[in-house]
């Protein structure tokens, strides 16, 4: 049973990973809202999908930022952004 939960986690990760890098992908250089790439790469573990992803396009030449901003309410606004490296 365990190795069948493992092969769920995995192919449900590796499917948001592939789904996050398609967005990226699609939008070069836009900066994306942290809630927008929840709802791309589910809602658990977004970040970290980010940081896999990150890690997939960095040899392919690309890198992604982070870029935040604090809001009136003092609260963190978190924005990602797929570019070229320099």
């Amino acid at each position: 049973m365990s190795d069948l939960l493992d092969l769920c986690e995995q192919t449900e990760s590796a499917s948001f990973n592939d789904q996050l890098e398609a967005f990226f992908l699609e939008h070069i250089g836009e900066l994306i809202d942290g809630m927008v790439l929840m709802k791309v790469a589910g809602g658990y573990a977004w970040r970290s999908r980010v940081s896999d992803v990150r890690r997939r396009m960095a040899p392919r030449g690309f890198v992604i930022e982070n870029i935040q901003t604090r809001r009136p309410d003092k609260s963190v606004k978190s924005c990602y952004r797929l570019v070229a490296k320099k």
